[in-house]
């Protein structure tokens, strides 16, 4: 999908952005090596890279319920 944006502004101008696709949706959603990269890449400065890593083992152990079949995709 391709999103397009135009504004028509107040001067009568009209604008329009280039059309992108989303790097990441519904139907391709990041793997779990995305996931974990993305996860480090916004905890490890504020947490610190040992922390962070605690926290990501401590959810990657926990168990699968049936909460987890809505982010299907994402495991």
């Amino acid at each position: 999908m391709i999103a397009l944006h135009l504004l028509d502004l107040s001067d009568s101008r009209r604008v329009q952005s280039d059309g992108m696709t989303p790097r990441r949706d519904w139907q391709d959603p990041p793997t779990q090596a995305e996931l974990h990269a993305t996860f480090h890449a916004l905890a490890d400065p504020v947490l610190g890279c040992d922390r962070a890593a605690r926290i990501e083992a401590a959810l990657d152990a926990l168990p699968r319920t049936v909460w987890a079949g809505l982010a299907g995709p994402l495991t």
